[in-house]
């Protein structure tokens, strides 16, 4: 197993851990998560640091999102490309961004409609913006 898909295999596995657990606006803890609280997380568990500001994931443009991610060290790739331990990225409705993070079988998130972080099968990518996956400079230990 490569370094890679080593730090993917933790960033997976991270996410599961966090199945059944409370879905909370702008949740970052144990009290529940929101879907950018379990993308850091998981992305932490992966030996990641993401520096992305604490803010909700509502009233902000597809341009601006993007920005974010780039910041934070990602890069972006079309949606079939994504392998596991990547971040999915869709816009459901105007101004509001939700992410998940992609797995062998499909994508953990925590979903606000059933209020808890669940796993989905895939699927395909129809309702997928871009996929973006974590860049060098933002993995600990490395340039």
């Amino acid at each position: 197993m490569t370094v890679e898909e080593a730090r993917a295999a933790r960033i997976v596995a991270a996410a599961r851990a966090e199945l059944g657990g409370a879905f909370r606006p702008q949740g970052r803890g144990e009290e529940g998560l929101d879907c950018l609280g379990l993308a850091l997380r998981a992305l932490a568990a992966g030996g990641c640091r993401v520096d992305m500001p604490r803010l909700p994931m509502r009233g902000h443009s597809v341009e601006q999102v993007h920005g974010w991610l780039c910041a934070a060290g990602f890069a972006r790739l079309e949606v079939e490309e994504a392998s596991p331990g990547d971040l999915l990225l869709s816009f459901p409705a105007t101004r509001q961004a939700h992410l998940a993070v992609r797995t062998a079988e499909g994508f953990v998130e925590a979903n606000a409609q059933l209020r808890r972080v669940v796993e989905r099968p895939w699927g395909g990518g129809g309702v997928w913006d871009s996929a973006w996956c974590i860049g060098a400079g933002a993995v600990k230990g490395r340039g």
